[in-house]
């Protein structure tokens, strides 16, 4: 799905995304960051809906998720069974059924999340068994205001399943809802917390055997190109387009090779610049005069009319032009590498493409040199953790032990003002 923020795009117009080569298939919103600015009242006095209002295709699905993946706007105080708090742009609010239903009616979504207790990966026992119940309740609540808003051939229902850290409460939230009146279901609080690979594969398992496989499963998260594959893998459908957003919004313009066949990448691995055969760094001074396109061979409208060297300098002087060049690339080769999963499946060689990708990215995302450059930071004391900035600039490292490496200047200089 195409990421927005309250409704729009970060950086991306509908004339640019009609013209887009890879579209996406749907068009995502967080129902959340409706109740305020435009709310419900504004959007229903409109009518016609979200596609009318947020201008989108109307051959574009419009999909209402309960979160965004880029921020977690859950926690700002603990839920009760009236409705659930959240913190939006506007400050925190209390959420209860017939509120976030009135934002669906309002938007008139194909699909969307029904109103969930949310918690991360890391919550108690007694606090997993307690948003299991408090999510049944609600979600019986919004089938019946789905009936009254007329919502019937309209929009599509997918039903939360929770569970946190608990594989057996991953089970049970499953059974709860599997035989339920939905269009699908939405695998809630991942990407919250929990390891990619093993730990996230046995959740999603847990839930996903419980549920009937002829409908769709949606998981909100932000996830990368390796964790998506992933969590196909497991059954997952549908999911967040929020990775090209924040790749764009760090400087990057992704490269990954998408097919076995397609050659790497021009040039080599640059510890220096933070540069890997899966994204470059248009941050770095090294493309200052480098005229290529952003990633050779690409057909998107960035790459076919801009250079490396162009882009890096609008990131350099703050322009948007080049966010909105490095989202277009970034929002086309990330849908195209998804039509390559799609073809895959269609083909039946989706576990040789999913082994061949998964190997073939983590190993071109940390080369030997730059693992090794990693091992002399960490003997140095720096910690790699904690980049300081914004945006894709290259960080500064901050020293683990606090010191900023001017500790011994500091005291010279107050012992020299106490003689």
């Amino acid at each position: 799905m195409l990421y927005t923020r309250r409704g729009a795009p970060l950086s991306l117009t509908p004339d640019v995304l009609s013209s887009m080569k890879h579209m996406p298939p749907a068009y995502g919103v967080d129902t959340i960051q409706f109740l305020a600015g435009p709310s419900p009242e504004v959007l229903a006095a409109h009518g016609q809906g979200g596609h009318n209002f947020l201008a989108i295709p109307k051959t574009m699905p419009l999909v209402a998720s309960n979160r965004d993946p880029t921020m977690y706007e859950y926690g700002a105080k603990p839920s009760t069974d009236q409705g659930t708090y959240v913190t939006i742009h506007t400050g925190a609010a209390l959420v209860p059924p017939e509120k976030y239903m009135a934002i669906i009616a309002a938007l008139q979504p194909d699909l969307y999340v029904a109103l969930c207790d949310e918690i991360t990966h890391d919550a108690k026992p007694k606090k997993i068994e307690q948003t299991i119940k408090r999510s049944a309740k609600w979600l019986d609540a919004c089938l019946n205001l789905h009936s009254s808003h007329s919502l019937e051939g309209v929009s599509g229902m997918l039903a939360p399943i929770g569970g946190g850290n608990s594989l057996k409460e991953r089970s049970r939230a499953a059974k709860m809802v599997a035989d339920k009146p939905v269009a699908g279901f939405a695998l809630a609080g991942f990407a919250t917390g929990e390891a990619p690979g093993a730990e996230r594969g046995a959740l999603l398992s847990a839930a996903i055997e419980q549920l009937p496989a002829n409908k769709i499963r949606y998981m909100p998260g932000m996830l990368s190109p390796v964790d998506l594959l992933d969590c196909v893998a497991k059954g997952v459908d549908l999911f967040d387009g929020a990775f090209p957003v924040q790749v764009t919004s760090e400087g990057y313009a992704l490269c990954f090779p998408l097919q076995p066949s397609q050659p790497p990448p021009a040039g080599q691995p640059d510890v220096e610049s933070g540069v890997d055969e899966t994204k470059i760094n248009l941050w770095a001074a090294a493309y200052r005069l480098d005229k290529s396109g952003l990633v050779p061979g690409c057909t998107c409208y960035a790459c076919t009319r801009h250079s490396r060297a162009y882009v890096h300098h609008l990131l350099q002087t703050n322009e948007m032009l080049g966010e909105v060049l490095l989202e277009v690339h970034n929002t086309h080769h990330f849908q195209a590498f998804l039509g390559a999963v799609r073809k895959a499946i269609e083909s039946g060689t989706f576990a040789e493409y999913h082994t061949w990708f998964k190997e073939r990215y983590l190993q071109q995302q940390q080369p030997e040199d730059l693992q090794d450059a990693g091992k002399s930071l960490a003997e140095a004391g720096k910690d790699l953790t904690r980049p300081v900035g914004s945006g894709g600039k290259r960080p500064t490292w901050t020293r683990s032990d606090g010191d900023d490496g001017k500790k011994e200047e500091k005291d010279q200089a107050k012992q020299q003002r106490t003689q």
